[in-house]
């Protein structure tokens, strides 16, 4: 992903949930190819799902809230940053996003 080859990104993420379908990791790393991809519907879809089995796993808040934000559901994203600030308040992304979502 670090190249900027999110499509290759997409397919291997894929790959894995073929194999195994439960991984939040690689549930919100396809999200995050999803969203550099232009498909934000797609990327809260798989952010939902990471967080089905784990409310509190950080990566797939951040996922859900940048997905929400860029559906222009500014409201819920702005809910999710807040989670994700609550719980990881040392984290410099919910605060921007807060910020963000709020402008």
């Amino acid at each position: 992903l670090k190249l900027g080859n999110y499509e290759k990104g997409l397919i291997s993420f894929t790959l894995a949930l073929e194999i195994c379908p439960t991984d939040k990791n690689s549930l919100v790393a396809r999200s995050k190819c999803y969203l550099l991809l232009g498909q934000p519907q797609l990327a809260l879809q798989d952010a939902e799902t990471a967080l089905e089995g784990d409310k509190t796993f950080i990566k797939a808040i951040f996922q859900k809230a940048e997905a929400l934000y860029h559906l222009g559901d500014f409201e819920h994203s702005l809910m999710f940053y807040h989670r994700g600030l609550r719980i990881r308040p040392e984290l410099e992304v919910f605060r921007l996003g807060v910020q963000k979502a709020q402008e």
